[in-house]
């Protein structure tokens, strides 16, 4: 186990061996989990977040509620469990599902089982006795658990900073239980991550206003909206967060959707853009709506330039009421 100054020395020269001295990505073994202060008594969880670090753990191996373990109650960084190839959720994975009694510990899953890992070839033949498949040339052995999954999500992580080094934890959640998906109907564990979908997901470069302008063509393809909206209860509780994408299919004609995070809902609608001096109008047809019929609202965007040239869109509610501004970042 490695104490505190030890944890907080290896960080530091794992950054000054990367050439960064902030927004890394960490996977944390559940070993190092009583090693969550620094030697100057700061949270590291904390401390990671401030400096845009994002931190992933592994769930634990024991096949129960991964909220025992007090760390895995943190919303602050990325708790993972484990599943088989068939997505099912491997039988020793701690889990952090209980919908029943209100209970929702986990992040993602990602795949654990039977998984090559590194391993030390003079012990090839000890792992072998064990029943353990090994590949002694190579020093590799098969290997299982949830710290096989969490690298997994860590490595899918530092893929979609390196599209936008700028995503906090807060963000990098949102887009992976997003675009994850439920294979196992037991529903006892968070969604598998999908890389592909949470790259597709995740904006980039924010759109230029003066380019656009000189070229409508560069409004072609999949935009981000970089506000966020959310749904509330009749109490006005939170009850989950909107993602909203601007797909343009050419310079003139588009769909706009609204992504639930955590039901997995997708609103559309369709959308018509009109060029004018000084500024791009995108009108929205119809009311988004899902294939079951549930709608939203019906808004509109007028685009201007803000003060570095960026794009800057306002929503326009029904009535001509302004509702909120924001940018576009290209996701692809």
């Amino acid at each position: 186990m490695y104490g505190n100054s030890e944890l907080n020395k290896g960080l530091k020269q794992l950054a000054t061996a990367c050439g960064i001295d902030r927004k890394l990505t960490f996977h944390m073994a559940r070993h190092t989990s009583s090693a969550m202060l620094i030697t100057s008594g700061v949270d590291l969880v904390k401390t990671a977040n401030d400096h845009n670090c994002v931190l992933c753990t592994s769930s634990g191996n024991s096949s129960v509620l991964m909220g025992m373990d007090p760390k895995n109650r943190s919303k602050a960084f990325i708790k993972v469990e484990a599943v088989d190839n068939h997505g099912h959720v491997a039988d020793f994975s701690n889990f952090g599902e209980v919908p029943d009694a209100n209970v929702h510990y986990s992040t993602v899953s990602a795949p654990g089982v039977d998984l090559w890992s590194a391993s030390e070839k003079r012990c090839a033949g000890l792992w072998k006795k064990l029943g353990s498949k090994v590949s002694a040339q190579q020093g590799l052995q098969e290997m299982s658990g949830t710290s096989m999954a969490s690298p997994i999500v860590a490595g899918a992580v530092a893929l979609l900073k390196s599209k936008n080094n700028n995503l906090t934890t807060e963000q990098v959640i949102k887009i992976l239980t997003m675009t994850g998906k439920y294979y196992d109907k037991t529903r006892c564990i968070g969604p598998t991550i999908q890389i592909k979908d949470a790259l597709d997901a995740t904006g980039g470069d924010l759109a230029n206003f003066d380019d656009l302008m000189n070229n409508h063509d560069l409004l072609i393809g999949k935009w981000k909206s970089t506000h966020e909206l959310g749904i509330s209860d009749k109490d006005d509780n939170k009850i989950d967060d909107i993602w909203t994408y601007f797909i343009f299919t050419s310079s003139t004609d588009g769909i706009i959707e609204h992504h639930t995070v955590n039901t997995h809902n997708v609103y559309s609608a369709r959308l018509r853009v009109q060029w004018g001096t000084g500024k791009i109008e995108i009108r929205q047809l119809e009311e988004a709506s899902t294939p079951q019929g549930e709608t939203l609202v019906h808004d509109d965007f007028i685009c201007r330039p803000d003060k570095d040239r960026l794009l800057n869109a306002t929503c326009i509610k029904p009535g001509n009421k302004e509702a909120f501004t924001f940018q576009l970042e290209k996701v692809n």
